[in-house]
């Protein structure tokens, strides 16, 4: 059993993991991090531990987007690549989407 310490949202945390899931936790702290620097405006404050759920939220809604994903893929008999493909298609097309709707509002 290895400890890491890690900073999220201000604080140091300490977490046990198995040995040689220090790094994995690293990453997964830092991520974590970026989400909570993301809701924060770039200024988390260690004693609000709002952000730390907003940035929760924010990950598990991506955890559910990729399971839903996954299960349309699985249930359309694409491979995971083909999946991939179409969702980097579909992220895509949001983009311009929300370009063109820009753009409309300006005028």
């Amino acid at each position: 059993m290895s400890r890491v310490e890690v900073q999220v949202g201000g604080k140091a945390y300490t977490i046990g993991c198995d040995t040689g899931e220090e790094d994995r936790i690293r990453e997964l702290a830092a991520y974590l991090q970026s989400k909570v620097m993301e809701v924060s405006g770039g200024k988390p404050n260690p004693n609000d531990p709002s952000l730390l759920i907003l940035a929760s939220l924010i990950l598990a809604d991506e955890v559910a987007d990729l399971r839903a994903s996954r299960r349309a893929q699985e249930g359309a008999g694409m491979t995971e690549a083909e999946g991939a493909v179409v969702l980097s298609a579909l992220k895509h097309l949001e983009k311009r989407m929300d370009g063109l709707a820009a753009k409309l509002k300006q005028e």
